[in-house]
């Protein structure tokens, strides 16, 4: 009996639920502007809201920026979420000149299975990024301005949010 197709589709499971988990992370804005030395910029729609949340605006050189990204529901009705992948979400940073730096999904591999969520009245999905302040090859990223996005990959629910910037000394 050949075990290497079981022992890969378990590996991929088990990946799958890895990255199907939902943060439990409390919220720690209002989703408007700056507070506390944090930002917050929001994209969204009618009965729901996209935020993208840093832990502050200025960095030195090799600190990590903690970023939240939330989607919250806040109709009265559960939102129904399809993602297309196990790809929920993503989140870019640009330099000064518009070219993407670092990606959070750059070199990952995701597994390509619709995955269905739902977000109840009231409550959201978040996911916690962490860019250690390098770009896609590893390297430290150059002092100056950097411009970060993030959107989650729901059919019909993906606008990215209003680009945030972060400084870099």
């Amino acid at each position: 009996m050949r075990r290497g197709p079981a022992i890969v589709a378990a590996l991929l499971c088990l990946c799958f639920l890895a990255v199907a988990c939902d943060s439990t992370s409390a919220p720690t804005d209002d989703g408007k502007g700056k507070e506390n030395g944090k930002q917050v910029t929001s994209a969204g729609g009618k009965d729901w809201e996209v935020t993208l949340t840093s832990d502050r605006h200025r960095y030195n050189s090799g600190e990590s920026v903690r970023l939240t990204l939330r989607l919250t529901n806040h109709g009265d009705k559960p939102l129904q979420l399809t993602f297309p992948s196990a790809k929920t979400h993503d989140v870019t940073v640009s330099d000064e000149d518009g070219r993407i730096v670092w990606q959070w999904s750059h070199d990952r591999a995701f597994a390509q299975a619709l995955q269905e969520r739902t977000v109840l009245a009231g409550g959201s999905l978040t996911r916690d990024v962490a860019w250690d302040g390098s770009d896609n090859d590893g390297d430290i990223v150059e002092s100056g301005d950097y411009e970060v996005t993030g959107w989650f990959t729901a059919r019909d629910h993906d606008q990215k949010v209003e680009p945030m910037l972060v400084e870099f000394r």
